[in-house]
């Protein structure tokens, strides 16, 4: 492959191009062959564990060959010839300018070579870890061996654990957890494949796999299936890949819509299973520990949260964590009546029209805690202590804006709902604790819902003073050259794309829960 050429960098065959001085056509091939390049990266040959605006960031040409290469033995071929990179002397084009060091420069200051040689290691990971699944599962049996003494009257279950244990220097008992995981993932081809090429970490598999475990073959190959498929989707897309956490809420979206009696049976069984321990911590402190239905225990921790800051004083040493937990005592045992004063906490409840009424059964949400049962949600739309946003038939929550720099309540409890988290990828900081920043900076955007996202105050920093931009898009991310969407895939009502200071690119939108079906 030449790369040089892929990089528009010298060398290669455009040594061999006539100069363009005394050939006016040169330059124009010349083009005409990245072009080409870039949609054959775009549309046939680019790796899973790449991100689609790679392409466009300045790179060394030994990283961008990375960029062909699967995971594999080949990329790990690669990577050892290029060695550690802890300081790019090359010059990047788009590095942040400013107050901020030069990416690649300054140690914590990464550019994106350094970016995409450590993305491309973990890819050999996971490559790694579905090839050790395989071989684990060839070992043991793809289901569980056992062999019987009949002078004793025992079975032996797994007798490959103690061989494979002594090899891979592990504990008998750890080794059976293994060998269990390894069967979960390979009973599932299609996952297999995604961590094998990287598209999809190994411990984003073991989360789907999660979600599945109690089900029958054919519900669990269902909803397996399904999100697969969103993941292929979203990867045409454009948009940035999920985390390991979103990944394993989608697959809980998909388990409740594909079979959710067999999800309130499970409900059933676990809250069956409800209850209070006291777990010895050391140092004269315990750990109290509530196994409770999930939305309850987010009704208590958002009370004790109202309640803090109702007595919130700045005189007070202690952090909010310390006063959550001096309340939690003060209600249980009936000390500081000045506990009890603060209202009930808001919480929001996002379901569509139809599932409110009954016409249909999608999953609903509830910020901060995931996809909930849609007969669950209706019944907590009608409790007077939740608020309930309803969306329309696209999964959008819409309303009316102000003029002036801080959004009315209306307004932020819409965003706040509409965005649960923080939105830098893969921040999960709740977004009653965020800032709710301006994507277009006021006056020249407007307080709007459109203009405004939370952001933890990290976060917001990082954007304000750290090279970090926040750009809002118009519709789906158009990246060069545009990917293949179909005309299925609808706009976003409300999307963004940040840009890193190294140069990367990462489209994104609230999903959910603008849309609530991915």
């Amino acid at each position: 492959m030449d790369t040089s050429i892929a990089s528009g960098g010298g060398g290669g065959d455009a040594a061999r191009v006539a100069d363009p001085r005394l050939d006016p056509d040169a330059s124009v091939v010349r083009e005409a062959r990245f072009q080409q390049l870039i949609r054959a990266w775009w549309r046939d040959e680019r790796p899973g564990w790449t991100e689609s605006d790679w392409w466009d960031v300045t790179m060394r040409d030994e990283v961008r060959g990375l960029l062909w290469l699967p995971a594999g033995p080949q990329l790990a071929q690669a990577l050892a010839d290029i060695g550690r990179i802890q300081r790019c002397l090359d010059a990047h084009a788009d590095e942040v300018s400013g107050p901020t060091p030069i990416p690649g420069r300054s140690a914590g200051w990464p550019c994106a070579c350094m970016v995409v040689v450590a993305a491309a290691w973990e890819a050999c990971g996971a490559w790694a870890a579905a090839g050790a699944a395989c071989a684990l599962v060839d070992c043991a049996g793809a289901q569980e061996v056992s062999f019987g003494v009949a002078e004793l009257g025992l079975r032996v279950s797994d007798p490959a654990r103690e061989e494979l244990a002594s090899a891979l220097r592990t504990s008998v008992g750890s080794m059976a957890n293994r060998i269990a995981g390894a069967r979960d993932l390979v009973a599932h081809p299609q996952l297999v494949e995604l961590v094998s090429c990287a598209a999809l970490s190994a411990w984003a598999a073991r989360l789907v796999v999660r979600e599945v475990a109690d089900l029958g073959p054919e519900q669990a190959a269902a909803v397996v299936g399904q999100v697969c498929a969103t993941l292929h989707r979203r990867r045409d897309s454009g948009r940035r890949s999920w985390t390991s956490a979103e990944v394993g809420r989608a697959a809980r979206r998909v388990r409740l819509r594909v079979c959710p009696e067999a999800d309130q049976q499970a409900r059933n069984r676990a809250f069956a299973d409800r209850r209070v321990q006291v777990l010895a911590a050391g140092n004269g402190m315990a750990t109290l520990v509530a196994d409770l239905d999930a939305t309850d225990a987010h009704r208590i921790h958002r009370r004790l949260s109202a309640i803090a800051t109702g007595l919130a004083d700045p005189s007070d040493p202690r952090t909010r964590d310390q006063v959550r937990a001096d309340v939690l005592v003060d209600v249980l045992l009936g000390g500081d009546p000045v506990a009890q004063a603060p209202g009930k906490p808001e919480i929001s409840v996002v379901i569509a029209v139809a599932d409110l009424v009954g016409v249909t059964d999608e999953p609903a949400h509830i910020p901060g805690l995931g996809p909930i049962p849609a007969e669950l949600a209706r019944a907590l739309a009608a409790d007077a202590t939740w608020r309930a946003w309803i969306t329309d038939a696209s999964g959008t929550v819409v309303a009316t804006g102000t003029r002036g720099y801080v959004p009315t309540a209306a307004i932020s409890r819409l965003v706040r709902a509409r965005e649960p988290h923080c939105r830098m990828p893969g921040c999960r900081q709740p977004a009653p604790a965020c800032d709710l920043d301006h994507t277009t900076a006021h006056p020249h955007g407007p307080t709007t819902v459109s203009n405004l996202g939370p952001l933890c105050r990290r976060h917001h920093i990082l954007k304000t003073h750290a090279g970090w931009d926040l750009e809002p898009d118009a519709g789906q991310p158009t990246p060069t050259p545009t990917p293949h969407l179909t005309s299925s895939d609808p706009p976003d009502p409300v999307a963004w794309t940040w840009r890193t200071p190294a140069g990367f690119h990462i489209h994104d939108h609230a999903d959910p829960p603008l849309s609530l079906h991915t």
